[in-house]
């Protein structure tokens, strides 16, 4: 109910029952779960005997590069690529490629994740692929565009009239931490979902600060081949 007139009095944010990727979630299960395996009216069986009895025998074709595939269905938002690196959503975005890609700035368009703004695509120039990008300070952690819009709405509601790289994750940091204060809510619920989903800790290699190595002893050199001239 997003035209205000007719929702008159209904309040959306009370009556909500799930969030978006919960949504998600339940429209892939009614599709492939239920709809594909009920009778349909007009075709008398279901659509998934529907489709086999037309597809027959033939092989179905798939996307040769299913992660290219995806990325082209992404938002793009032109931005000008250089050695420096980039800045979008004024988080500044930078990877050593760069500098080898572009000697020269480029105008071209980004691809991105609303869901998760950590990392995004440039196009590689004249080679048909992507080059993922991630934010050039990797110690931030992984937000979606609409925690960075809503941190740019309290962040120029507060008085400031600029906002910068800082400010955002801040301010992200503080709305998170009174978002988990309120679980019991169904907006708290809703807000938290929208966090991007990040791998679970065992599957993420940790790095130690502290040293196995004991520089004491001499280097033990591995095997190889010596060639001469």
């Amino acid at each position: 109910m997003s035209n205000i007139k007719a929702r008159g009095r209904y309040q959306s944010e009370k009556r909500a029952s799930l969030s978006l990727r919960e949504l998600e979630a339940w429209l892939t299960l009614e599709i492939g779960g239920r709809y594909h395996y009920a009778v349909h009216r007009g075709l008398h069986m279901t659509p998934l005997a529907a489709w086999a009895r037309a597809l027959g025998k033939r092989p179905i074709s798939s996307p040769e590069y299913p992660e290219k595939f995806v990325l082209d269905f992404l938002p793009v938002i032109s931005r000008k690529i250089g050695r420096s690196g980039f800045q979008m959503f004024y988080i500044r975005y930078w990877d050593p490629l760069l500098s080898h890609l572009f000697t020269e700035s480029q105008r071209l368009f980004v691809r991105y994740d609303p869901r998760n703004l950590a990392k995004v695509w440039v196009p590689i120039p004249d080679r048909g692929e992507y080059l993922a990008v991630p934010y050039a300070d990797l110690r931030r952690p992984p937000i979606s565009q609409s925690e960075q819009e809503a941190a740019m709405r309290d962040i120029q509601a507060s008085g400031r009239r600029t906002a910068n790289e800082d400010a955002i994750f801040s301010t992200i940091e503080l709305q998170r931490k009174l978002i988990d204060r309120a679980r019991s809510s169904t907006k708290a619920r809703r807000l938290r979902a929208r966090r991007p989903v990040e791998p679970p800790a065992d599957s993420v290699p940790s790095l130690s600060l502290e040293s196995t190595i004991d520089f004491s002893k001499p280097a033990i050199p591995y095997p190889s081949e010596t060639w001469s001239s």
